[in-house]
C-alpha cells in the first residue's frame, strides 16, 4: 500500500437540514479515512468513511468460486456530509491502515 494519499477539497456546499442519528461500530481498521471537525482547536466531530483508493471486490472465477481481490486505485472521488459549526472550522483528514496508524493527510479550514 502506498503511504503517499493527498486529498483535496473541491467543492463545498452549505444547506439547511438535519442528520439522522449514527453509530459506526466496526473491528476492520484496514483502509479507513477519518474526518475529524474543530471548532476553535477542539475536535467536535469524527466520522469514519472506507478508504475509496482501497477496494475490496468480489467475483466468480472460471471454476464459479467466490474469490475476493483487494484493488489500490490511483484516483478516486467521494463526498462527506458534515453538520456546518461555523466560522472557525477546521477539518483534519486522517488514513488508517491499521488501528494504530493514523496519518495525517489534510487540514482544510472550512468557510462560506
Amino acid at each position: 500500500m502506498s503511504y503517499s494519499n493527498k486529498i483535496e477539497l473541491l467543492n463545498q456546499t452549505i444547506t439547511a437540514g438535519s442528520f439522522k442519528p449514527e453509530t459506526q461500530e466496526f473491528t476492520n481498521w484496514n483502509s479507513k479515512l477519518q474526518f475529524e471537525l474543530f471548532d476553535q482547536n477542539k475536535s467536535v466531530k469524527s466520522i469514519f468513511i472506507e478508504h475509496p483508493l482501497y477496494k475490496n471486490i468480489e467475483y466468480v472465477d472460471e471454476h464459479d468460486q467466490l474469490k475476493s481481490k483487494q484493488l489500490e486505485l490511483n484516483t478516486a472521488e467521494f463526498f462527506i456530509r458534515l453538520q456546518w459549526i461555523g466560522q472557525n472550522a477546521t477539518l483534519k483528514i486522517s488514513e488508517y491502515h491499521n488501528q494504530s496508524s493514523k496519518k495525517l493527510l489534510s487540514t482544510i479550514k472550512l468557510s462560506l
